[in-house]
């Protein structure tokens, strides 16, 4: 059975078209209300069941046990649908989320009772579009989040650079070569000691850099890479960067998804030092893309950082993901 998920962005509607399958429920998530942490073990039940939905970053495995550093994300079925209690790393708060089709209004209804009955904030985040247009604002009160709304870019776009908007990066592009004339782009192995020396050498160079009215979110993702690179997550993950006079100027950790799709997990570069580098990486990764059937990346949210914004937005995304805040009216 085809089904058809729209996706609505400023530039276009955006239709995928998954062949769903019935959801197998395994027996390793629990029924609500009952839960259990996330475990490693748990990727192939998450995607399993993720897959059939448009590839939103916060419910996508690697990214959930990446950043879950303090080890307390838990997860349940409820009506069919996955729920996840995540926390936020800044307020230290936990919050629930789902994703499904099968009973959205009443999955929405028994979260938000069960958040007020267990001293939380009776409300959902991070809950996908495909979920919050069903849900019925008669009964919810549903708020955008454009602080969690993912940003998808064509890899052709990335690939060519062409068009008047992109002109921008054509010039970093030429800079970085105009300015380099020892430089390559490279595969990365993780398990290589001078890589992963590289890499952290590279991160703690970014991390020290980085403004200190953001140390909690900037140290909460060093910690997360960390997590990733020490997990036995590699299947389905590219590691590529750039050297320049054999130094690694920039990274990009990335994983093929299903139908089409890549998303971005962690990206750093010492862009002061290699100026134009990121704009250099993500062309040539634009062609191992179209190499491996990829058509569209998913850079992630910006977590309302206006810097992070204003870069994602200036490669001008194809596709909007957008996440909403629930409550009761």
């Amino acid at each position: 059975m085809a089904v058809v998920l729209r996706c609505f962005c400023t530039y276009e509607t955006w239709e995928l078209v998954i062949e769903k399958t019935p959801t197998l429920l395994t027996e390793m998530i629990p029924q609500f209300p009952k839960f259990k942490k996330l475990e490693l073990s748990d990727r192939g039940d998450v995607e399993e069941f993720t897959k059939q939905f448009p590839p939103y970053s916060d419910f996508n495995f690697v990214s959930m046990w990446s950043w879950d550093i303090k080890r307390d994300m838990v997860l349940s079925w409820l009506n069919q649908n996955l729920v996840v209690r995540f926390t936020d790393y800044i307020t230290g708060e936990p919050f629930y989320s789902f994703l499904g089709e099968t009973l959205l209004p009443e999955t929405a209804e028994a979260l938000l009772d069960f958040s007020r009955r267990n001293g939380l904030m009776p409300m959902l985040k991070l809950v996908p579009e495909i979920v919050a247009e069903k849900l019925g604002k008669n009964i919810f009160n549903i708020t955008n989040d454009p602080n969690h709304t993912d940003y998808v870019l064509s890899t052709e776009k990335l690939r060519t650079y062409e068009g008047t908007e992109l002109s921008n990066k054509r010039r970093e592009v030429s800079r970085f070569i105009r300015l380099h004339t020892d430089f390559r782009f490279a595969t990365l192995d993780i398990n290589s000691p001078e890589t992963n020396k590289n890499i952290w050498r590279l991160s703690a160079a970014w991390l020290a850099a980085k403004d200190s009215r953001r140390a909690v979110e900037e140290e909460h993702e060093f910690l997360a890479l960390h997590r990733c690179l020490e997990s036995s997550l590699s299947s389905g993950l590219l590691f590529t960067g750039v050297y320049v006079e054999e130094i690694l100027g920039a990274f990009w950790l990335t994983e093929d998804l299903q139908n089409g799709y890549s998303i971005s997990h962690f990206e750093k570069a010492d862009s002061k030092r290699f100026p134009g580098i990121f704009a250099y990486l993500k062309q040539q990764m634009a062609t191992v893309f179209s190499q491996r059937g990829i058509d569209y990346i998913n850079l992630e949210q910006d977590l309302g950082v206006e810097g992070l914004r204003r870069s994602k937005n200036s490669y001008f995304p194809q596709i909007y993901l957008r996440k909403y805040t629930i409550t009761k009216t």
